[in-house]
C-alpha cells in the first residue's frame, strides 16, 4: 500500500474513513493556507473555506452543488479533523474552518513538523511583505476581506441577535447556521425571524434537545433536498446512526 497521499499518511486515512474527496479537501486546505483569508475566535485560527474555488481546483470530482462540499466538511468536523463555523454579514454566509490536532496527525511524519509550523506562523490576509502584494490585487474582488466579530458593525450585530440570539447552545446555533445556509442555496430562506424561531423550537422537540440527534435530522434533510425537518421515527435507521456520506452524495451531486 502506497504510504502516503497528497501528503498523508494513507494508513491513518482509512482508519478515519475517509476517501479521496476528503483527502483533497484536506489537501487544499494545507496548500492554499497561507493565502485564505482569515480571522481568530475563541483563541483559534478559522480560515475561509471558499466552495467555489475549491470546485473550481477540481473539475475531475463532478462536484455541482456547495451542499456537497458542505456536507464533507460537516463529516470532516464530526471525525474530530477541522472545526466549522458560519459566519454571516451583509455580504452572505461563509464557511470558515479550524485545523485541529488530529488534522496534523494525518499528515506524514516527514512533513507534519514542517507545515505545522507554516500554519501557527499565523500570516495574514494583509502582510504584503510575506504574501508578495497578492491580497493588494484581490481586495476588491473576494467577497470577504477579513472577518472578526469585532469589526463587524453594530448594525449588523442588532440583526445577528435578532435572529440567532435566542439559542443559548453553541453547537445548536452553529447547526442552526448550517440550516439557514442550506435553505439560502435553495432560495428558500425563511421569511422572518419568528419563522427561525419556530424551526428552531421544532428541531429541539424532534431531537430531544439532543445535538447529535438534531444533527442528524439535519443532515437527513439536508442530503435529500428537503425544504423542512420530519420528526424521525424510533425504527427508522436513518436517525439511529451515523449518516452514509457515500450514499448522501447521491443525492446532492
Amino acid at each position: 500500500m502506497k504510504y502516503s497521499i497528497y501528503d498523508f499518511n494513507q494508513q491513518k486515512c482509512v482508519e478515519n474513513d475517509l476517501d479521496m474527496t476528503d483527502i483533497l479537501i484536506l489537501s487544499y486546505i494545507k496548500n492554499f493556507y497561507p493565502r485564505m483569508n482569515k480571522m481568530i475566535e475563541d483563541d483559534k485560527e478559522y480560515v475561509w473555506f471558499n466552495y467555489g474555488s475549491f470546485i473550481n481546483e477540481y473539475p475531475i470530482l463532478k462536484i455541482k452543488k456547495t451542499i456537497t462540499i458542505s456536507t464533507r466538511l460537516l463529516k470532516l468536523q464530526e471525525k474530530g479533523i477541522i472545526l466549522k463555523k458560519c459566519v454571516r454579514n451583509e455580504k452572505g454566509t461563509f464557511s470558515y474552518v479550524s485545523l485541529t490536532e488530529k488534522y496534523f496527525e494525518l499528515l506524514t511524519d516527514t512533513i507534519e513538523n514542517e507545515n505545522k509550523n507554516q500554519f501557527d506562523e499565523n500570516i495574514t490576509p494583509f502582510d504584503e511583505n510575506k504574501m508578495g502584494g497578492f491580497y493588494e490585487n484581490k481586495r476588491q474582488k473576494d467577497p470577504v476581506t477579513i472577518i472578526n466579530q469585532s469589526t463587524i458593525s453594530k448594525k449588523e450585530n442588532i440583526k445577528e441577535k435578532e435572529n440567532l440570539d435566542f439559542v443559548e447552545n453553541e453547537d445548536f446555533k452553529n447547526l442552526l447556521e448550517e440550516w439557514l445556509e442550506y435553505k439560502k442555496e435553495i432560495k428558500n430562506s425563511y421569511k422572518s425571524s419568528k419563522s427561525i424561531k419556530v424551526f428552531y423550537n421544532t428541531l429541539l422537540k424532534y431531537s430531544n434537545n439532543d445535538i447529535e440527534k438534531a444533527r442528524e435530522i439535519i443532515n437527513f434533510s439536508i442530503a435529500n433536498g428537503y425544504k423542512g425537518i420530519f420528526e424521525p421515527k424510533q425504527n427508522k435507521k436513518s436517525y439511529n446512526n451515523k449518516p452514509n456520506y457515500a450514499e448522501l452524495e447521491k443525492y446532492v451531486l
